[in-house]
């Protein structure tokens, strides 16, 4: 499974946990998110995502990044394997969701990013959202900068277009990309972000990857998910999450989860679901389109 993932070729991933509603509005105490995250580490998820405003608002940053390194640093497994994405480019004033890409932003949660993880360098840090106040230039180079500054090892781009990552290269290495990906949002897939993940040889991190929290139960409707879940005897959640795995080997579904029994719906590493066909992703996605769409206007974040 390590083809194709650039940074995180160490690791055999199948899913990356995403700890955004283990953060927000709604979600579990900080000892019963922590049950949750270990039960997703003893399954073998080695990827953590989070972000210094996974939190409920501004007196709150960097809940996120601070719960991820508890339940690390009090997980009895192999601690050395774990890697945690983080990223940067947003703010929660009133605990709204709005872009802040001003170059002291990003250097201000770029500090409280290492204080709140706990290390002196970032594993990676992924640019959150592309400002439309600040010039796109602007931000792109204050995280090279920081990236000089031995601040980041790795650096890539979320919620993003082809242009954009286009723009980004001319700047520093783009490791990873990661957008909405599902059988309800095909976006990434038919208008090339996967494909152009794949040439870069970067992981492409796919988030709601069940349509999101608002529309898991959508999956259940799926017109094309609904007849292979009962085909091969499995629940249409499974499917859907299996289906975006098989999008190419460079692809890490990023389950969200409040519940150690979601956790249970994602296939362990090395133990791909029985009774399962080499290839589901013509089912769905049909061939992926080369890296050369129109830039898109994507307003969802992760």
């Amino acid at each position: 499974m390590s083809g194709g993932l650039g940074f995180l070729s160490s690791l055999d991933l199948r899913c990356g946990l995403g700890l955004l509603r283990l953060s927000t509005e709604g979600r579990p105490t900080e000892p019963d998110a922590i049950a949750v995250i270990h039960h997703a580490l003893d399954r073998g998820i080695r990827l953590l995502d989070t972000a210094d405003v996974y939190c409920l608002g501004e007196a709150d940053l960097h809940y996120g990044e601070r719960l991820a390194r508890k339940a690390v640093d009090t997980w009895h497994g192999p601690r050395e394997e774990i890697r945690i994405v983080t990223k940067a480019g947003l703010a929660r004033p009133k605990g709204r969701w709005v872009p802040n890409g001003r170059p002291e932003h990003l250097r201000k949660a770029v500090d409280g990013s290492l204080q709140a993880l706990g290390v002196e360098q970032l594993f990676a840090l992924l640019l959150h959202a592309n400002d439309p106040r600040t010039p796109f230039e602007d931000q792109l180079g204050t995280l090279a900068e920081l990236q000089r500054a031995g601040k980041i090892a790795h650096l890539g781009l979320c919620n993003v277009s082809i242009a954009e990552v286009r723009q980004a290269q001319r700047h520093f290495s783009v490791s990873a990309i990661q957008n909405e990906l599902s059988v309800i949002d095909r976006k990434s897939a038919t208008e090339g972000v996967v494909a152009l993940a794949a040439d870069l040889q970067a992981p492409f991190l796919a988030f709601r990857v069940l349509g999101g929290h608002a529309k898991v139960d959508t999956i259940l409707k799926n017109r094309a998910v609904a007849p292979i879940a009962a085909r091969h005897k499995v629940t249409p959640h499974e499917a859907a999450l299996v289906v975006v795995w098989e999008a190419g080997p460079h692809v890490v579904p990023l389950i969200g989860a409040t519940k150690i029994e979601r956790i249970d719906s994602c296939p362990r590493p090395r133990k791909p679901p029985p009774r399962w066909p080499h290839r589901l992703r013509p089912a769905v996605f049909g061939s992926f389109p080369r890296a050369r769409a129109p830039a898109m206007n994507r307003r969802s974040y992760c």
